[in-house]
């Protein structure tokens, strides 16, 4: 059993809880986002929409479910522990350097998912799930 197998049988309830508890959904049973939701405030995806299409990183799935974390352009913040720098962003075929916002967890359904765009890097991978560990005692 790899590592990641053995975190999600110690924790995947609780991750999952705890994302679905951060996830609104629509009638239509679409992950949605509000007006007033912390991610909406990160305009570049306004600015790069044309050429790059909003990302997440899958930490999980099962049941048609996706644990998810966003990826974003922005720089990590001082002010939130739990934001990762990825060093590899170009072997996970981004376009730009990209930082993992650890601190919401997001469930989405697949039928959120337009495409794929690339496998995060093994030692950012390391560095995501231990900030997602760790914001499990928060």
């Amino acid at each position: 059993m790899s590592n990641f197998d053995k975190f999600m049988e110690k924790h995947g309830n609780k991750l999952y809880a705890k994302a679905k508890n951060n996830t609104k959904y629509n009638a239509q049973g679409y992950a949605v986002i509000s007006k007033n939701d912390e991610w909406i405030e990160e305009t570049e995806w306004d600015e790069m929409y044309n050429s790059i299409t909003k990302k997440e990183v899958v930490i999980h799935s099962r049941d048609d479910e996706y644990l998810v974390v966003k990826i974003t352009t922005h720089k990590p913040r001082n002010s939130d522990k739990f934001d990762v720098e990825l060093d590899k962003w170009q072997a996970a075929s981004l376009k730009f350097p990209s930082t993992a916002r650890v601190s919401k967890l997001r469930t989405l359904p697949e039928k959120n998912f337009i495409n794929k765009i690339g496998v995060i890097h093994d030692s950012d991978w390391v560095l995501v799930t231990e900030k997602v560990e760790e914001s499990l005692n928060e």
